[in-house]
């Protein structure tokens, strides 16, 4: 028995050697140098967070933590390796019990087939919030030879460090693909689920997922427990030079009087920037307890009838180019859509995209 496990410590000894050699034939990029994507704007407070420095005294200190995470951005890069490394390490640590740690914490990488987007690998944080993540990718089934990669960022972490690793003499660089289409983004605001909870990982996240469906960049302006249609988040995404699409998906962290007194304030700021651009209205939706709770359905209801009224009002007044979406069919007939009785989990994302969608493309069209 002495001499199994010196056996087993002696190999041990030689492994841990070979590993650091391998470390050293890497070559290492920084992820800033590469294709930064699904942000409003570059001058962010960190590489990969959502909102300028400008912000941090004109909003509240809960939208600015918020605004840290790097909900929906991604990072395109383009590589000739069969394999290479992806380490990363997180700021302020936010998490939930409702979510994955994949979701809060990791990244999810795509790759490019030559006609859409495909999931390739989940990179999964370990287990001390304080450490430097790893993953390591491998293609070598797919032909040799340089192909497209989208990593997509954690939902509800702040990413602060991030680098991709490749042996000599393969190369890694920015991409050269515009998919999805960076020149007029679609700007959604809106809650927790808007931004991301609680779908199993970054790319399954609904806003990721609609960039994929139109091949265009979404900008996720989600803030859990706080898209209470705070007039400065709408001057913020007013500053975008080339919106092609406002979602205003506000009313789960909205009473009807919020909405009554603020929703269309919140849409003039946007109309009055950009009087061409349409903007679409999303209902809350009814959630389970909704159907068996007096208490719950008028909890929910009232906000519903609310923001319809403010629509048919704007429609009364002569606006354009401006949709609705009931909550109807935003959750599954069965109600099995949500993880908690609120935040979405796959069947969810699966209805609200099945509704949304379409609604989007039609807009978009439209415009």
């Amino acid at each position: 028995m002495k001499n199994a496990i010196l056996s087993v410590f002696a190999a041990l000894l030689c492994i841990l050697p070979l590993r650091a050699q391998s470390d050293k034939s890497y070559e290492w990029t920084d992820a800033t140098t590469l294709t930064i994507g699904g942000k409003l704007t570059s001058d962010t407070s960190a590489p990969y967070s959502r909102l300028p420095e400008s912000l941090k005294d004109k909003t509240t200190p809960k939208i600015w933590e918020l605004g840290q995470s790097s909900s929906g951005i991604y990072v395109k890069f383009r590589s000739d390796a069969p394999e290479f490394v992806i380490r990363w390490s997180l700021g302020k640590q936010m998490g939930s019990s409702v979510m994955s740690r994949i979701n809060y914490m990791g990244l999810d990488l795509y790759y490019w087939d030559g006609a859409r987007w495909k999931f390739a690998y989940p990179c999964k944080p370990g287990s001390r919030a304080d450490e430097q993540y790893e993953t390591i990718c491998t293609f070598d089934r797919l032909p040799a030879g340089e192909r497209e990669y989208m990593l997509y960022l954690s939902m509800y972490n702040a990413v602060k460090t991030l680098q991709i690793g490749v042996e000599k003499p393969y190369s890694l660089a920015a991409s050269r693909l515009d998919n999805p289409k960076s020149d007029r983004p679609v700007v959604m605001y809106g809650t927790s689920i808007l931004q991301g909870g609680s779908a199993a990982r970054p790319g399954l996240a609904s806003t990721n997922r609609i960039s994929r469906e139109l091949g265009r960049t979404v900008i996720n302006l989600g803030f859990a427990g706080n898209g209470r249609l705070n007039l400065e988040i709408a001057e913020y995404m007013a500053s975008c030079p080339n919106p092609a699409l406002y979602v205003l998906d506000n009313a789960p962290n909205c009473s009807d009087k919020l909405i009554a007194d603020k929703q269309e304030a919140f849409f003039r700021i946007l109309r009055n920037a950009h009087p061409d651009v349409p903007v679409v209205f999303i209902e809350n939706p009814m959630y389970p307890k909704t159907d068996i709770s007096e208490a719950e359905y008028r909890r929910f209801a009232p906000r519903n009838e609310m923001l319809r009224k403010v629509y048919d009002s704007l429609v009364a007044k002569g606006e354009k180019n401006i949709w609705y979406i009931p909550a109807e069919g935003l959750l599954d007939p069965e109600k099995e859509g949500t993880i908690d009785g609120t935040h979405f989990n796959e069947i969810g994302f699966n209805h609200y995209l099945s509704v949304v969608v379409p609604v989007l493309k039609a807009a978009l069209k439209a415009d």
